[in-house]
């Protein structure tokens, strides 16, 4: 499987199977790198009792990116772009709210996921 960080679209997401893509939809600004934690971390994931991680187990997604220029309103475009193509090609979104922060961006992909289901 593969890990895609924003802003990649290096490669043709279209041709990923949405069954087997995870987009880790959560609080960015002020929190931990809990993405790449979820992502490579080992956890009991019921394959088969296997203990694998979600890198193993799907196409991971992570909107957290290296070099985040906000003050630059293209950036922002690309950002924003680059995650509403993504989450809504997964059929797997895991949220994850950072007590530390109010994550309104988040609340709003909540929202619009469970818009669509």
């Amino acid at each position: 499987m593969k890990y895609i960080e924003a802003p990649n679209y290096s490669l043709d997401i279209a041709r990923l199977d949405p069954d087997n893509c995870l987009f880790l939809a959560g609080s960015i600004t002020g929190a931990h790198d809990w993405q790449k934690e979820m992502a490579f971390k080992k956890y009991e994931i019921n394959i088969f009792g296997l203990k694998a991680s979600f890198i193993e187990c799907f196409n991971v997604f992570n909107p957290r990116r290296v070099d985040f220029d906000a003050s630059d309103p293209n950036v922002e475009k690309e950002q924003i772009t680059w995650e509403y193509h993504c989450i809504h090609h997964c059929h797997h979104i895991l949220f994850w709210f950072a007590p530390e922060t109010l994550a309104p961006i988040t609340l709003f992909e909540l929202g619009s996921a469970l818009n669509e289901s």
